[in-house]
């Protein structure tokens, strides 16, 4: 885990004064239940996933890329491995270092201080210059049956805060991948913490590296587990960085959340943009790891996330949700509260994406 403490803004407030209807009364008190910790803690806690098991994940391709209208398959897909110089496991402050070649990658952990990381989601860590492998047998997403919309964003539940704890995978994959999934399975109309808002408490502590809350998890991992064990709802096992994360769940935990397991997962190129629009609007929300930077820890509302400083935090997650092209821009939802970005959200340049996802996913029910 790595977390930094932030400067409130001060003299800044807002007051809602008013009655509320049952169902924004609802949304208020499960707005309160997850919005735990304080607001200017900022955990990550994503471990970054071995290439070679990265490339055995089927990958699925929009009909352009796969006829060469694009780059290579590998563009774009599981890069940045080795920004910011952790695992995601361990706290501590950036830490700026030497690197003379400026791929990222400290000289002292550089095989190749003077020619730049190719980074391409093969052997990312080592500096050097490479070739990765062609994902064998990519499936091909048939044609959209109508043009795919200039922006879709779609809904999700009540921004939350991870707290202290490094769960930003499963807050990102099971929180909200998950929940988006359900809602649209289920016709729902709003979020709930009882039937569509799944716990990543549940999946947390039964995937994380170790048995410190400050270690991280990897997202195929957590994937993997909601295939073969799924999730139980928030309700059922509510998230809190009070209690440890030691607990194990009930077998009644355990039985609930084997009625919500997924069917697989799918590995989207964030360098194919067709394929990701069109997850997208077709309800998908895509999961993504990638490396935080000065410049995402202090994103601001009206922005885009465009370029990286030269200040890595380390390993985090986050979850897409949309898009649009008048901005240019992916729409993803955090878990540092609302006081984080634009409202908890922030938006990512389609040029700036592919060359900070190390992998992204979306999961089929």
């Amino acid at each position: 885990m790595r977390k930094i403490q932030l400067k409130s803004l001060a003299g800044i407030s807002l007051i809602i004064v008013g009655s509320l209807s049952s169902c924004q009364k609802e949304i208020s008190d499960q707005q309160e239940a997850i919005s735990e910790g304080p607001s200017t803690e900022r955990s990550l806690g994503a471990i970054f996933d071995d290439a070679a098991e990265i490339m055995k994940v089927k990958a699925v391709v929009s009909a352009d890329y796969a006829a060469g209208k694009f780059n290579s398959f590998t563009t774009g897909d599981a890069v940045l491995g080795a920004k910011g110089g952790g695992t995601g496991a361990k706290g501590g402050k950036p830490r700026p270092a030497a690197d003379a070649d400026a791929d990222g990658i400290a000289d002292a952990n550089d095989a190749c201080p003077t020619q730049k990381e190719t980074f391409n989601g093969y052997q990312d860590t080592d500096g050097c210059p490479d070739t990765a492998p062609v994902p064998t047998d990519p499936e091909v997403l048939p044609p959209p049956p109508t043009t795919i919309p200039a922006s879709f964003i779609m809904p999700a539940p009540p921004v939350a805060n991870q707290g202290s704890e490094s769960t930003c995978v499963t807050f990102a994959a099971v929180y909200n991948a998950r929940s988006i999934e359900q809602y649209y399975k289920t016709g729902a109309t709003s979020f709930s913490l009882s039937s569509n808002i799944f716990s990543p408490e549940f999946v947390y502590n039964q995937t994380k590296v170790s048995s410190s809350c400050a270690s991280g998890s990897a997202l195929i991992t957590t994937l993997n587990f909601l295939v073969n064990k799924g999730s139980c709802t928030w309700n059922t096992m509510p998230y809190s960085t009070s209690n440890g994360c030691t607990t194990l769940p009930t077998s009644t935990q355990t039985a609930e959340a084997a009625n919500y397991r997924i069917s697989s997962y799918v590995r989207v190129l964030a360098s194919d943009r067709t394929a990701m629009k069109q997850m997208l609007a077709a309800k998908h929300p895509l999961i993504m790891t990638f490396t935080a930077d000065a410049n995402f820890y202090n994103y601001k509302p009206g922005t885009i996330w465009n370029t990286y400083s030269t200040t890595f935090y380390g390993p985090h997650a986050m979850t897409i949700v949309g898009y649009d092209d008048a901005k240019q821009a992916y729409k993803a939802v955090n878990q540092w509260g609302t006081t984080w970005g634009d409202a908890g959200y922030i938006w990512i340049a389609y040029d700036f994406l592919p060359s900070i996802s190390y992998d992204l996913y979306s999961i089929k029910l």
